[in-house]
């Protein structure tokens, strides 16, 4: 199965490197990490109801929140293959940062 990474929120790299992926992963763990990409993003499009990085303009922090919310989805399936869902904790902080993205909400930084 054959997945196209153009214009991924993350790429295959990024993802390694917060999974703490050696690199000499195999071909594979790519075969499990690009469907997760795929999914992660269009879970991501899904909870924000719209193509987000490519609709509408985001500012450069909204797209650090995108890479966070699918490299922390991605993680959960991979460190947890074999169930579905998301854990309760993870679901929250996804819900956050969707509504976020979604309203554009911009948290003040101490």
């Amino acid at each position: 199965m054959a997945f196209e990474f153009v214009n991924t929120i993350i790429t295959l790299d990024e993802t390694k490197d917060y999974l703490r992926i050696e690199q000499d992963y195999t071909d594979e763990d790519e075969n499990i990490l690009k469907p997760l990409i795929v999914a992660a993003e269009g879970y991501l499009e899904g909870a924000v109801g719209t193509a987000v990085f490519d609709a509408i303009p985001l500012k450069p922090r909204d797209h650090a929140r995108g890479k966070v919310y699918c490299l922390a989805l991605v993680q959960e399936w991979y460190d947890n293959r074999g169930n579905t869902g998301v854990s309760k904790g993870l679901k929250t902080t996804l819900d956050v940062l969707g509504a976020q993205l979604k309203y554009g909400v911009v948290l003040p930084i101490e």
